[in-house]
């Protein structure tokens, strides 16, 4: 999970109190309640250096109807949101809101609203709630509901009192004309005596509003012994609270529900008058790894004509957590969650500590005194007029970075990605720069995980990405930018070469080749589709870590090999021609070397070429920041 998040406040305590399925409640007298470090509704800014929900952002994203995700926003120091459709089509997200400068704003609940289908929304503005009664906490959670008269209302965490040991969280509502002006209901809409009620969804559904919750536990007196809770007092895996009402005022409760595979009732419900779907957070480990700012999984989608019983619907792959989310008026979805820390702010750090370097250039994590890896690498580029002679430039595009992969976006500019462990990026996620027509380069974001990448640009101007995972598995996902990417499945896996790294993969009339590297060799994988590829024969080219290319009567592909420990020379990019994907004529000469000095002077490795439109080339490729023990230099 993310460093922090609104509902990672909670201590779960001791407490003997549990409300049966069917009984109401409204306005019950709780339970003395859980603890949490800051005072409710406290209007002071946060100390510099604090980590906190405000070094986190909502990620918008557009989900077409074939599964393809695409970025259209980002709300700054947001999250907890909820998206619902107005009357009048329009787009409204709630959230809670923590501006840098406002103390009067912050952690207060704003609105924001769009007529363009979530590609562009007005800026936040904090909610004005009429009729809260005095002591009060602000609004949190927010949750929001289209009413059959066109009004808005929303549910939302709240207690009374200044200071949350003074009572235990549940679930009031106000309601609005405009979704800017509240008029706040009395009474409360759900709570349960003893265990803090927060985070719900709620769904209007043939006359029916469905109420969820995540199951938090239960809660004993401030300062009580976490470690001596009852068997079942905790929070239990997969399970929500679920309550239902007729008039959206007075909700009783039913049976819990229930979901598989450590998912959480932790989300947004809708109904499209035939169905009940709820997005939720979590789940289990998604092939190819999980996206950036995915936790526990990512997202899940189910669906339910009762409102109790749910089955599991296929999703695409959404980085974020806690979701709100909306169909789309062609069939497909917005979808807003909270995305992981943002880089370099004190919630990363408190992440990444002891999984990062130590911040010094070419230092291993803690705990790898000895290791080189890619926080000991740099990207740098070669150009060369003929794809033969090649000479490295003296820039470094990225610091440690490693295993890039270069090819051409679909605007006519080169993108590349590569395994970053400079902490620019978010955790996890594989680095991305794409050259701007002047030259220079700039970071993007990409949603493609795993390690290793190689990418292969199809006919129909998509892209084929393909990634490895710790267990030798190689993944396979689709794209068309080459930054937002969908996982399509398993390329490849094979007990026999768990330790398979760096695929690279080109087609031939005969069917689609992979070179899976295996230590200084290659193995030669084969398929008809390019998606799911079968080991061949081991190729011993003197080299692995390869990268395959079209040239005149056929294919050359370039490998690295290794610095020979007993001359103490250096790694050097050679190649080999071949004119079927099966056979292969190793080339005379060296293709690239280490420079006398400059950046790439440690030796050179883990080429990705690339032909211009002009007829020349680039290659992306790594060098070393420290000098590599030459028998771990990969």
């Amino acid at each position: 999970m993310f460093g922090y998040n609104r509902r990672m406040r909670v201590v779960v305590l001791l407490v003997l109190v549990c409300l049966s399925p069917g009984a109401a409640v409204t306005n019950a007298q709780y339970a003395p309640p859980i603890q949490f470090p800051r005072e409710a509704g406290t209007r002071e800014l946060p100390q510099p250096g604090a980590a906190g929900p405000w070094d986190q952002d909502l990620l918008v994203h557009r989900v077409a109807a074939d599964g393809r995700v695409e970025r259209l926003a980002t709300f700054p120091r947001g999250g907890v949101a909820t998206l619902t459709r107005m009357r009048d089509g329009r787009l409204i997200a709630a959230h809670q809101y923590f501006p840098e400068n406002d103390a009067a704003n912050f952690d207060k609940v704003a609105v924001r609203f769009s007529e363009d289908e979530g590609r562009t929304w007005t800026p936040p503005q904090v909610i004005q709630l009429a009729g809260l009664p005095e002591g009060m906490r602000f609004p949190f959670d927010p949750t929001l509901v289209l009413l059959n008269d066109g009004r808005l209302r929303l549910y939302f965490t709240s207690l009374r009192g200044r200071r949350f040991e003074e009572d235990v969280p549940a679930i009031f509502s106000a309601v609005s004309a405009d979704g800017i002006h509240y008029a706040f209901e009395p009474g409360v809409r759900f709570g349960i005596p003893g265990r803090p009620v927060i985070d719900c969804a709620v769904a209007l559904h043939q006359g029916v509003f469905h109420l969820y919750s995540p199951d938090n536990g239960v809660q004993g007196p401030p300062g009580g012994p976490r470690d001596r809770q009852l068997p079942g007092s905790g929070p239990q895996p997969g399970v929500g609270y679920h309550a239902t009402s007729r008039d959206g005022l007075n909700f009783t409760r039913a049976e819990d529900v229930q979901i598989v595979g450590g998912r959480r009732w932790l989300g947004n419900a809708l109904s499209d008058g035939h169905t009940l779907t709820f997005v939720g957070t979590g789940g289990p480990p998604a092939p190819g790894g999980p996206l950036t700012g995915e936790p526990g999984g990512g997202m899940w989608f189910a669906g339910s004509t009762d409102g109790q019983a749910w089955k599991l619907l296929d999703a695409a792959r959404i980085p974020g957590a806690d979701p709100g989310a909306v169909k789309t008026k062609d069939g497909g979805w917005i979808v807003i969650s909270t995305g992981p820390p943002r880089p370099g702010t004190p919630s990363a750090q408190r992440a990444r500590a002891g999984a990062r370097p130590t911040g010094v250039p070419g230092a291993p994590p803690a705990g790898l005194p000895d290791a080189n890896g890619p926080w000991n690498h740099r990207v740098l580029l070669a150009t060369s007029k003929d794809g033969l002679e090649w000479k490295v430039g003296g820039e470094v595009l990225a610091e440690q970075a490693s295993v890039p992969e270069l090819f051409m976006g679909p605007e006519g500019l080169p993108i590349v990605l590569f395994v970053d462990a400079s902490g620019k990026t978010e955790p996890g996620a594989l680095g991305a720069m794409v050259r701007q027509k002047d030259g220079s380069w700039v970071r993007r974001v990409t949603n493609l995980r795993g390690a290793d990448p190689n990418v292969v640009r199809l006919k129909e101007n998509s892209y084929r990405a393909y990634t490895k995972e710790r267990d030798g598995s190689i993944q396979v996902f689709s794209s068309t930018d080459g930054l937002g990417w969908r996982h399509l499945g398993e390329a490849f896996r094979d007990e026999r070469y768990r330790n398979a790294t760096d695929s690279g993969v080109f087609e031939t009339p005969a069917g689609w080749v992979m070179l899976i590297s295996l230590g200084p060799r290659l193995l030669r994988c084969t398929s008809q589709d390019g998606l799911r590829f079968v080991a061949g024969e081991i190729m011993d080219l003197g080299g692995s870590v390869s990268d395959t290319v079209a040239a005149p009567g056929g294919w050359r592909t370039y490998f690295h090999v290794n610095a020979n420990p007993r001359t103490g020379g250096k790694m050097v990019i050679r190649s080999a021609f071949t004119a079927d994907g099966r056979t292969w004529r190793i080339e005379d000469g060296d293709r690239v070397v280490a420079p006398e000095s400059g950046p790439a002077r440690l030796g050179v490795a883990d080429p990705a070429p690339l032909r211009l439109a002009d007829g020349t080339w680039v290659m992306a490729l790594k060098s070393f920041i420290a000098q590599p023990r030459p028998e771990r230099a990969r």
